[in-house]
């Protein structure tokens, strides 16, 4: 049974303790559904990550259709564990459903950490309700349809949500370890750096109020605990950032940048992946009819025979984005509305993305929980710190282009204030139902 006393969103009453169990067993049960039903283990879509996977174990190098020339096409963390679990079990089902089992560990945690998060910043009510909420939210819920890195670098970005907004924890330890995990975070995802904004923002706002009670904190305090931040959010990095100097004789995150901003920037740019709406409502991400990127065809034929190569390919993709962004002003602002809807709402030319228990729940909670802050919690800097996190992903998007996953990665936020917009409906239906049960108990000592 689920100990309430360790988790700090589970009521004490043995009858919701039990439900909750119960709930678990039940969503642990559906994602092992989903992830049988929508995946072949014998040969899953594991995108770039498995082919660099493959080259890593076959020929020892991190590249990705570079013509063994080592690039930086891709985060490290999940190919290199894909690679690992190769190495031991051998490419094939075996290791693909180990695989699995890791993934459904984390999105199982996921709705943990939610609960976590919601009752740090609101009560225990609010906490069980975004755990009940994040084990059968439709989001959370269709990660199992892959075998993606998405539940993660999902888990990886809430726990240092969780840590970095723990009063019981000093605050120099909760820079030290949000920045860890961020960094962390940053090996599955490069946009780690844009998440650097929101985290010190709620570090500088917890340290003004504590240097605001002690003569002589200040400036300098506040500098300390931003380098042990950004000192910790470095570290996972290092070994990365060490490698791709070795290789291309400069500081290098990722050689997929140029192609990314391209994706979203050029003339049949729809604000997504793909060009057109999708033929069935089903899980599978086919990437039939994704528009097509200028150029692509040309920089596929390019023989890359140096890391200088590698590149340059980059370098032009990013120069002919920019060239359009600057040459096409009204084009762009059409693509920035179109971007922010179908990041805050739904993308209608994906096939999971447009089923509409999918987007309906995530507008719903969208709505309500915006509502909710602006009406009760807009002053509080762990709210804002949330919705900064919310935001900043949604710039991302703009910035480049949108895909499911983006809003996905970050559902949590609407989730966890959409929770505290219906804990106090459940706090009145528990205090009448608890009411009722002490009526029928004194009913017949009376009669007596």
């Amino acid at each position: 049974m689920l100990p309430a006393r360790s988790l700090p969103f589970l009521p004490e009453s043995r009858s919701f303790r039990i439900a909750a169990c119960a709930a678990v067993a039940l969503a642990a049960a559906a994602r092992i559904g989903l992830r049988i039903h929508f995946t072949d283990f014998r040969a899953p879509e594991l995108w770039e990550f498995g082919e660099i996977a493959r080259n890593l174990v076959q020929t020892g190098t991190f590249t990705y259709r570079s013509n063994g020339v080592p690039s930086a096409f891709m985060p490290p963390a999940y190919p290199l564990y894909i690679a690992f679990l190769y190495q031991i079990f051998g490419v094939g089902q075996v290791a693909h459903m180990v695989l699995a089992g890791a993934l459904l560990f984390f999105e199982l945690a996921v709705p943990f950490l939610v609960g976590y998060l919601a009752a740090g910043i609101w009560d225990r009510t609010t906490g069980f309700v975004a755990f009940l909420l994040a084990l059968f939210w439709p989001q959370f819920l269709v990660m199992s349809g892959r075998l993606t890195n998405v539940p993660i670098y999902t888990s990886l970005l809430l726990l240092a949500c969780v840590l970095v907004l723990s009063n019981s924890i000093p605050l120099r330890r909760r820079a030290l370890f949000g920045g860890f995990l961020l960094g962390a975070f940053g090996l599955f995802r490069f946009e780690a750096c844009a998440f650097l904004v929101p985290f010190g923002f709620v570090l500088l706002r917890h340290n003004g109020a504590a240097s605001s009670q002690r003569r002589g904190a200040g400036w300098r305090h506040r500098l300390g605990i931003l380098s042990v931040f950004l000192g910790a959010f470095i570290t996972p990095l290092l070994p990365w950032i060490a490698r791709n100097y070795a290789v291309f004789g400069q500081v290098v995150l990722s050689t997929s940048g140029g192609y990314n901003l391209r994706r979203g920037h050029h003339a049949r740019a729809t604000g997504t992946a793909r060009e057109h709406y999708a033929a069935e409502n089903t899980l599978t991400e086919s990437t039939a009819g994704g528009t097509p990127v200028p150029g692509a065809e040309a920089m596929a034929r390019v023989v890359e025979r140096t890391p200088g190569d590698v590149l340059r390919v980059d370098r032009f993709f990013r120069d002919e984005a920019l060239r359009f962004i600057a040459a096409n002003p009204a084009k762009e602002a059409s693509l920035v509305v179109r971007k922010l809807f179908f990041f805050l709402v739904a993308d209608f030319t994906h096939p999971m993305s447009r089923v509409f228990p999918i987007w309906g729940a995530s507008l719903a909670a969208l709505v309500v929980g915006l509502v909710c802050w602006l009406r009760n919690g807009i002053r509080d800097p762990r709210q804002q710190f949330l919705w900064l996190v919310f935001t900043t992903q949604a710039c991302l998007a703009v910035v480049f282009f949108v895909v499911p996953r983006y809003r996905m990665g970050v559902e949590f936020v609407p989730l966890v204030f959409f929770a505290a917009a219906l804990a106090p409906l459940v706090r009145h239906w528990s205090a009448d139902s608890t009411s009722q049960q002490k009526e029928a108990r004194v009913r017949p000592r009376l009669s007596h």
